[in-house]
């Protein structure tokens, strides 16, 4: 989880002003996968475009995921239960649970 923990941390470390600040935002999104991971978790996020998205979604007894692309840390991927369907967002843009 530490290593985990520290890739997040270093791949969003561009948006912040300290490394503190990314490794806290790290933190959030490993407690939010833990959560998920027993669960369905309503939380929120903010978009691209800047608009705030509710979401509901877990990684508990989730369809299997396609394809063989590389782990991207700066993104967090989970089970959309209202779209039922797998969605992502930047980690940096993550707000709360």
């Amino acid at each position: 989880m530490k290593t985990k923990l520290f890739k997040i941390a270093h791949s969003i470390k561009a948006n912040y002003t300290s490394f503190s600040e990314a490794l806290k935002q790290a933190w959030r999104i490993i407690k939010l996968s833990v959560c998920m991971k027993l669960g369905a978790v309503a939380f929120t996020f903010k978009k691209v475009d800047g608009s705030i998205r509710q979401a509901v979604g877990t990684l508990k007894d989730t369809p299997a995921v396609l394809g063989t692309k590389a782990k991207n840390y700066s993104a967090f991927t989970y089970y959309d239960i209202e779209a039922n369907g797998w969605r992502s967002f930047k980690c940096e843009l993550f707000q709360s649970l």
